[in-house]
């Protein structure tokens, strides 16, 4: 075989680890060093911290990343139940650095709080009042620590329930919330009756069967997890939760390269979102109706796709609530990940609807 010239002289230069090299694949420590190095907040009056606080009375950590800290605040609130976001930040978080202060926690008994000392403790109260108390905690201490007088809150998936219920306590620290694959209240039924209609049209007959057995469990709160899940794994094989992607697989791969994680932390953060998972949907009472009236600005950002937090169920919440301003903004090439899906598109439309609110305080 020939090589042009130039492509050979492309291919000698390429790095050790190459087509030419029989070495193996680059260890964790590697590839984490230049994910943090490219990620790295060089600015004069940037921020970059990773740190533990007390909130609600026992630890919780925190990640601090900015551009300029004179930018507002966004305080990013996780799903789950107990399903981080902190360790997928290095995938998409950084282009939103530019114009926020973005901070992302760790819920009581999830991510690096498993490991925590106050575990045991912590997960005593693991129920959606005390999050909320715990969110309400976190925003008074980055009020004073930032020096600012109010944060834009942003809820994901279970988050977005911990959010809504934040914002109507807090209208007086919070200047706009914005849902991502916002959840609503009896929005599980619509779920079930959607996936499995699809599962009909598709004459998917194993769906079929698994779905009607799990539809005997609806209901049954020692049940309740298996249900949820087993739901949402043929959702998912409907393009319902990342559109393309019959699984999560890589969304649960990308934590292994998190710059803010310990190998420790990778080895027990499936077992922490289990054991959150279990307490919140299997021993706490049902979370309830959220509200619908709420003195600030509030925007649902949709996947069209979204099944795992329906599209159709989040919209018509947004129509029963009374705000002092609202909206509704659709992703058409995304399901319950935006910031994966679209991620440009999803910076741009929070950048329209949160910054003029902040500029005009």
């Amino acid at each position: 075989m020939k090589f042009h010239p130039f492509i050979l002289i492309i291919l000698l230069s390429l790095p050790a680890f190459s087509i030419f090299s029989q070495e193996k694949v680059p260890e964790r420590e590697y590839i984490v060093d230049k994910i943090t190095d490219i990620r790295k907040i060089h600015t004069p009056n940037g921020i970059e911290e990773l740190k533990k606080i007390k909130a609600g009375g026992v630890d919780h950590w925190l990640s601090i990343r900015g551009l300029d800290k004179d930018n507002p605040v966004m305080l990013f609130i996780h799903g789950g139940p107990g399903s981080p976001m902190m360790p997928l930040t290095w995938a998409y978080q950084k282009p939103w650095e530019d114009f926020y202060t973005v901070v992302q926690y760790e819920q009581r008994g999830a991510g690096k709080n498993y490991l925590n000392e106050d575990r045991d403790e912590a997960i005593k109260a693991l129920n959606i009042d005390q999050l909320v108390k715990d969110a309400e905690d976190i925003i008074d201490y980055l009020r004073a620590y930032l020096k600012k007088d109010k944060v834009i809150v942003v809820g994901f998936s279970y988050g977005s329930g911990i959010g809504l219920r934040l914002v109507k306590k807090r209208p007086d620290a919070i200047y706009a919330y914005g849902g991502i694959g916002q959840s609503s209240y009896q929005q599980e039924g619509y779920l079930a009756k959607r996936t499995m209609e699809i599962a009909v049209e598709r004459n998917n007959q194993e769906a079929i069967a698994d779905l009607k057995r799990l539809e005997k469990l609806k209901g049954v709160k020692e049940k309740s997890k298996e249900y949820a899940l087993g739901v949402r794994k043929w959702v998912r094989q409907f393009d319902g939760g990342w559109y393309g992607k019959p699984d999560f697989d890589l969304f649960f791969s990308i934590p292994d390269w998190a710059p803010e994680y310990t190998q420790e932390d990778v080895n027990v953060l499936l077992e922490a979102t289990q054991n959150t998972t279990r307490i919140i949907l299997n021993e706490n009472d049902p979370e309830g109706p959220l509200p619908t009236k709420y003195e600030v600005p509030i925007f649902f950002f949709m996947g069209l796709y979204d099944l795992h937090t329906p599209y159709e169920t989040a919209k018509t919440f947004l129509e029963n609530i009374q705000a002092p301003m609202k909206k509704f903004i659709s992703f058409k090439y995304s399901s319950h990940f935006p910031m994966f899906e679209e991620p440009g598109r999803l910076l741009h439309e929070m950048n329209n609807h949160f910054l003029p609110i902040v500029e005009k305080k």
